[in-house]
């Protein structure tokens, strides 16, 4: 039975109208959302009120942190914002400790470290391969949030908190529980396994007294001076152990804030952290091949090349170095591309770990328009239209083994021809690259016959749109 006061009211016998959001998913019926946040309160955890489809508190939920919310509260909250998704307080308060575990990578980190995945009561977070996992708190100290407790694996405990279901996942998919503590009960929630509790102190041990301590002391609420320099800090701190996550980022910063006097300004805070991201992925990056990084740039072509070059600017060196994907995502090419700018060889990084460095750089990365007459397209058709359009263009195929020819309206040319004319522009380009946009062009590759022996040429009509775009 639901509480007094949060009992939801009827359905309607048309049934409840279901909303799309852009997740793609649908908002749960209100009445559900409002019974499973009265339901959360009647377990003794403390709920919190989040934005639809999103994570992100919609209220100052400072106070979740010290009382468990009231029944009327919640009521009231949910009056104002029915597709509200839920949100609970973990910590001492609501006795939680939850194991965010993000991915497949990180189940088997953690089945790795303490030998099985425990079955404890659990949920599906709506992301492919990420679960959380829930356990009483040992009430014996205060536990703090911890980013990068193994790779992919967070802790949310004292200070922090989780969405839980029937909320809306931004991708649209709905949080759902592998055993429901609503309709179960708490009896499968396990204590917390004394080897995760040894590690989780070990951890923090270590933190206070290595030279991260600043955060424990950081997290615990700033005065209005040392707020921003505070802010900034713990911004780059997130962004670096959730790998430029800024939805992360703002998820814990909205806790930290709760804990400032007087909190700041949420845009306030917002800005910050687009700041920060915005550098953050160059110094990761920079900071594992020895060099600072200046900027990148991503070169978008437009049809028909339709491609991307990137290119990267060191602070310390002039000029740039310009790359293909594979160039760029594949470490031991970048190396040799590298290497061409600065003479020196970086020190070696895993695959792995170099695609997430490139992932977080190119989230902040400057992206260039390209026009047409910059593109490998532009070029080859101006190559092809000073020749062809000239008053000394030749019209007999016997020449074709150096000159464009001009035959019967046909144009006519062999493929060394075209290369040492992209050489005198200065432009190395590779036969496939040259041959893919020909093709693309309308051009034709075939073999013919000229003064008794056999030449691989390329060649294509000229129609009346060609012949008029030089007009």
């Amino acid at each position: 039975m639901h509480r007094a006061g949060c009992q939801p009211r009827a359905q309607s016998r048309g049934g409840f109208l279901f909303k799309f959001f852009p997740g793609g998913g649908t908002f749960m019926p209100p009445n559900k959302l409002l019974a499973a946040a009265c339901g959360y309160a009647k377990l003794g955890w403390s709920v919190i009120l989040i934005e639809p489809g999103g994570k992100k508190p919609l209220v100052k939920w400072e106070k979740s942190q010290q009382t468990i919310t009231s029944k009327d509260q919640i009521k009231k909250w949910w009056s104002q914002h029915p597709n509200g998704n839920i949100g609970i307080a973990t910590g001492s308060l609501s006795k939680l400790i939850v194991i965010d575990i993000d991915s497949v990578v990180g189940r088997e980190q953690y089945i790795a470290q303490f030998g099985e995945l425990h079955n404890t009561i659990s949920q599906q977070t709506g992301k492919p391969g990420a679960i959380h996992l829930f356990f009483a708190h040992p009430g014996d100290r205060r536990y703090h949030n911890m980013a990068g407790f193994l790779p992919d694996v967070d802790i949310r405990a004292d200070g922090g908190y989780v969405v839980v279901p029937p909320s809306v996942h931004p991708n649209g998919k709905t949080y759902q529980w592998d055993i429901d503590p609503i309709q179960m009960g708490l009896d499968d929630l396990l204590p917390l396994p004394e080897e995760i509790k040894t590690q989780l102190f070990a951890k923090t041990t270590k933190k206070t007294q290595g030279a991260d301590g600043w955060i424990q002391e950081a997290l615990m609420g700033v005065d209005e001076g040392r707020r921003n320099d505070t802010c900034t800090r713990l911004a780059g701190y997130y962004l670096r152990a959730f790998k430029g996550d800024v939805e992360q980022t703002e998820i814990l910063l909205a806790s930290w804030n709760e804990r400032n006097i007087p909190p700041m300004d949420w845009k306030e805070i917002r800005s910050v952290i687009k700041s920060v991201a915005k550098r953050e992925g160059r110094n990761v990056m920079g900071d594992g091949v020895g060099e600072k990084i200046e900027k990148i740039q991503i070169l978008e072509y437009p049809p028909p090349d339709d491609t991307r070059r990137y290119k990267v600017y060191l602070t310390n060196h002039k000029g740039s170095v310009e790359m293909s994907v594979s160039e760029l995502v594949i470490f031991t090419q970048f190396k040799m591309k590298f290497t061409e700018l600065t003479r020196k060889i970086p020190k070696q990084i895993k695959q792995l770990k170099w695609e997430d460095m490139v992932n977080q750089a190119l989230a902040e990365a400057e992206v260039i328009k390209m026009s047409v007459d910059e593109s490998l397209t532009g070029l080859i058709l101006r190559i092809v239209n000073t020749e062809v359009f000239s008053d000394g263009v030749m019209h007999d195929l016997e020449y074709i083994d150096s000159h464009f020819v001009l035959n019967d309206d046909v144009v006519y040319f062999r493929m060394e021809t075209l290369l040492s004319s992209t050489m005198i522009e200065r432009e190395k380009i590779s036969r496939r690259d040259i041959g893919k946009t020909l093709r693309s062009l309308g051009f034709k590759n075939d073999l013919k016959k000229v003064r008794g022996s056999v030449t691989r040429c390329w060649h294509r009509e000229m129609d009346e749109e060609w012949k008029n775009t030089c007009k």
